[in-house]
């Protein structure tokens, strides 16, 4: 199993899927969840990174629009690799595209960055050892002050930012950069978020809401992903959910 990244190793060979693929998959993926009654999505993660595909994965929506293939509205997260300096201290995507543009059907969302790994997989950044595991608590994706460093600059750059955290230590990292950023650069409604916000003590709700940070859980992990999370906590751990 190649984990975190690791993964980029077997990305490398994998992707991109070629453009017409992707199309496909797009309208595959359309097609089912209105089976399911989605008339809307997220997608958490589009061009280099981690969750993304390709240079031109945003290309690949505008196209599945057009041809009439994509019946949901949809907003596009840019995976964090893909904002880089573009002059004149400017921070974002080329020509300045950054969060907001586009309209109903398609537009640009947050950028994502990650911050830890997963719960099952015991790499999730914890402030605790893993049940059965001494010494492991985890692993940031990067150094805590690079990502810091990108939370200033695409907060600065007017960016919403959704932050992948699942463990307690990383989600204390995420905040106290979102916390300096509004500082140093206030902006009303920001609404920036944590995706996941997994493993949270009170005090990190408390702070949450006083910042107000928009924290983004996925309920169907518990039935999906239970076992796994009590394993990795230890079974007398009262899960936030």
């Amino acid at each position: 199993m190649l984990a975190e990244q690791a993964q980029g190793l077997a990305d490398a060979v994998l992707r991109p899927v070629p453009f017409e693929d992707f199309v496909e998959g797009i309208a595959l993926a359309g097609r089912e969840a209105a089976g399911e009654g989605l008339t809307s999505f997220t997608e958490p993660g589009i061009g280099r990174g981690l969750a993304g595909n390709g240079a031109w994965d945003l290309a690949a929506f505008q196209e599945a629009v057009r041809r009439g293939v994509l019946p949901q509205r949809a907003t596009l997260m840019p995976g964090s690799p893909n904002l880089h300096d573009i002059g004149d201290g400017w921070f974002g995507l080329d020509l300045g595209f950054r969060t907001g543009i586009g309209d109903e059907r398609l537009r640009i969302g947050p950028v994502k960055p990650f911050s830890d790994g997963s719960l099952i997989g015991r790499t999730a950044a914890m402030c605790c050892d893993y049940e059965g595991e001494p010494g492991n608590r985890g692993l940031l994706q990067q150094d805590a002050e690079a990502l810091r460093a990108f939370i200033l600059r695409a907060h600065a750059a007017g960016w919403q930012i959704a932050t992948h955290a699942i463990g307690d230590r990383a989600v204390d990292v995420v905040l106290d950069a979102y916390e300096e950023a509004q500082a140093r650069d206030p902006r009303p409604d920001a609404r920036h978020r944590i995706e996941h916000c997994a493993v949270t003590s009170d005090a990190q709700v408390a702070r949450i809401a006083r910042l107000g940070v928009i924290p983004v859980p996925q309920g169907r992990f518990v039935s999906e992903l239970g076992d796994g999370m009590l394993a990795a906590l230890g079974h007398g751990t009262l899960l936030p959910w």
